[in-house]
């Protein structure tokens, strides 16, 4: 029987967040990857109103969270964990 591989296994940790978070994950990264100046707070303002996402919709509170978990599921699946959230990229 074939060995079941690392990657395979770890998968499923992202399927628990929704597809917005994921979306402004991707978007806040490339964000700081391109701007590193630019704080976590004023790429997710940016991102949420490039998306025409509102407050009312999705307050920026549960999209910094929502950003953070899926930032915790990625460094647990690397095995890499940084205690700073607000200043990593990956």
């Amino acid at each position: 029987m074939p060995k079941i591989k690392g990657y395979v296994v770890n998968i499923p940790r992202l399927y628990k967040h929704t597809s917005i978070d994921m979306v402004i994950f991707g978007y806040v990264q490339g964000m700081r990857y391109v701007l590193p100046t630019m704080s976590l707070t004023d790429a997710m303002i940016k991102c949420l109103s490039n998306l025409d996402i509102s407050e009312d919709t999705y307050p920026l509170v549960n999209a910094i969270t929502g950003y953070r978990r899926v930032l915790a599921s990625l460094l647990e699946i690397e095995e890499g964990w940084v205690n700073d959230v607000d200043k990593i990229i990956i």
